[in-house]
């Protein structure tokens, strides 16, 4: 499990509780101890997500292409015992392998926030990078109630290092929020929604359509929404960004922030065209891109443009934990310099590309 680091969770406190020296988000938050305990089971359905590496085909079945539903109220809301970690099932979700999958909550009443995280673990898109290398996690094996009861044991330092959830840590800004888990095993990079068969294996990249079948229930569980952040690192980066509109447009009139740690979608030569040609057709990544952005379709470079003209009231990160510090958020207004440098070096540089009236730099990561 690729938790969010915590120089992340202190960037997103730019995002949570700085944003009134740069930005029109005033959210306080107050502190209090949590209860991290038990891993009950809830209701329905499933999910999955990725990250991407280096080259390779194989045999394949072919891709649709429209986009799918983009998710909205119109399932059950999930009910789940406060801040405990508790096993959502769904039955319309799935992993690569086909099995069920589903989400992990952790809810509260202390605000009326949401945290929405994507987990990372690689991707894969034929045989040798699903099957050989195992490039990317639970593809082979899945990701169900047990996985999730093993990596949420309270008795385990595990989920208690993933600063992003720890209720008892007073510099954490996400403390008094509602958690979403998502889950990753379709290697995808939460973008798919394509069954193909690698060998003799059928494969599910439904990471795309997993989204849709969580924010079903998702968006009638909080109701009085006041802010989501949709927060993913590495694979789990790629799919905010993919899927940043989605979630958007499924909340409708509440704001939806995104924090993409260590997952920008880069253009060539940083990413060869070669192998994000093979991700959109193995994948049908096109179902998880925005439908009103043809660009998408052909260069990832346009997915900014396209969110620095249509979300201009929300507010986007992008961080690069390992070399801490090297973080920067803006009011969604995209960075062209960060599609012309290297993912090791992926931070953007001044100006961002269509200077905001509100854009900070956050090389401490402490405030704006």
């Amino acid at each position: 499990m690729s938790m969010l680091r915590s120089p992340v969770a202190a960037l997103a406190a730019s995002l949570a509780l700085a944003a009134p020296a740069c930005g029109d988000d005033a959210g306080a938050s107050q502190s209090s101890a949590t209860d991290d305990t038990t891993t009950t089971t809830n209701t329905d359905d499933t999910t999955a997500a990725t990250d991407g590496t280096t080259a390779a085909t194989d045999d394949t079945t072919a891709a649709t292409a429209a986009p799918t539903t983009t998710g909205g109220p119109d399932g059950p809301a999930i009910d789940a015992p406060a801040e405990t970690w508790t096993w959502v099932p769904f039955a319309d979700a799935h992993c690569a392998n086909g099995e069920t999958t589903g989400i992990g909550v952790n809810l509260t009443t202390r605000s009326d926030r949401v945290v929405l995280y994507l987990e990372g673990g690689g991707a894969c898109w034929d045989e040798a990078t699903c099957y050989t290398m195992n490039a990317s996690a639970h593809v082979a094996d899945g990701y169900g109630e047990t996985e999730f009861a093993a990596e949420f044991d309270p008795h385990l330092p595990k989920v208690m290092t993933a600063q992003i959830f720890d209720r008892d840590d007073p510099n954490n800004p996400f403390r008094d929020m509602s958690f979403v888990y998502v889950p990753y095993c379709t290697g995808d990079m939460h973008g798919g929604d394509n069954v193909v068969t690698y060998g003799e294996r059928t494969t599910m990249h439904v990471g795309g359509a997993n989204l849709v079948a969580y924010l079903a229930r998702l968006v009638p569980t909080f109701p009085a929404a006041e802010r989501v952040y949709l927060v993913g690192a590495s694979a789990g980066g790629y799919g905010g960004t993919f899927n940043w509109w989605r979630v958007q447009q499924a909340f409708g009139d509440v704001r939806v922030d995104l924090v993409d740690d260590s997952g920008p979608p880069l253009d060539p030569p940083y990413l060869a065209k070669e192998l994000s040609d093979t991700w959109r057709a193995q994948w049908n990544l096109a179902a998880s891109l925005p439908p009103d952005c043809p660009e998408c379709l052909e260069t990832f470079g346009a997915i900014y443009d396209y969110y620095g003209a249509n979300h201009t009231t929300q507010r986007w990160a992008l961080c690069h934990t390992p070399a801490t510090g090297s973080c920067r958020s803006t009011s969604a207004s995209p960075w062209k310099s960060s599609r012309k440098r290297s993912r090791r070096s992926c931070r953007p540089t001044s100006p961002p590309m269509k200077t905001p009236a509100t854009s900070c730099s956050t090389p401490s990561a402490t405030s704006c």
